[in-house]
């Protein structure tokens, strides 16, 4: 049996007995993934870095504002995605990967603003947070037609899509500073225009600048 770490420890009860067990069972995602990905592209979403067993994928406005400063490599430098993936029961979730402290730092606290099923007490290095559980497994779909499996999906599609706009819209509040993040004043450089002139003490107790002599002239 695999030990466990304080962060899986923290996981939803069914993700944990999986683990202590080292197994997870990802049939019915994978099933029906080229069904989902039919969806994500009549939601107007985009195909994320594939991935066995799991469904990744983001939006177009998320994948213009998020910058690419992941660390892995096979993820295509992502640092953000939503993630379908099976956990005895398929699970909704969005995913932050390891990469650049700040821009995982903005995204751990505009996720830990939302309501969720599950959010991490701490900015781990993989920082998961679950929000819906999905109804189906893969025996539901036995003898079913490709428009039967979408009507099916239905409930659970439109609750992850209410989740997708409620997710956008929060990130996006950060775009600028996800673009490009603001150094904080203990990081700023200091205005060395303002030292360019030497400083003197007055009659008043107050400090003014020197004012420069004029130069001779030339003989």
């Amino acid at each position: 049996m695999m030990r466990m770490n304080s962060v899986e420890r923290r996981m939803p009860s069914p993700r944990k007995e999986l683990i202590k067990s080292g197994y997870v069972e990802m049939k019915s995602v994978e099933k029906i993934k080229p069904i989902l990905r039919e969806m994500l592209a009549e939601s107007g979403w985009v195909d994320g870095p594939k991935n066995k067993g799991t469904l990744l994928f983001s939006t177009p406005l998320l994948k213009g504002a998020l910058p690419k400063k992941g660390s892995l490599q096979w993820l295509d430098n992502e640092i953000f995605v939503f993630e379908i993936v099976n956990f005895k029961t398929p699970y909704f979730i969005t995913k932050v990967f390891p990469g650049d402290e700040n821009t995982r730092d903005l995204l751990f606290k505009a996720l830990s603003r939302l309501d969720c099923i599950y959010k991490p007490a701490t900015k781990e290095p993989w920082i998961n947070h679950t929000w819906h559980r999905m109804s189906f497994a893969e025996k539901d779909f036995i003898g079913k037609s490709k428009d039967e499996i979408k009507e099916m999906l239905k409930a659970d599609w439109d609750k992850i899509t209410g989740i997708v706009n409620k997710v956008e819209t929060e990130l996006l509040k950060s775009k600028a500073a996800l673009k490009s993040p603001q150094m904080n004043k203990a990081n700023q450089k200091p205005h060395w225009h303002r030292l360019s002139q030497p400083i003197t003490q007055s009659t008043n107790g107050r400090q003014q600048p020197k004012r420069k002599l004029p130069l001779p002239a030339a003989a």
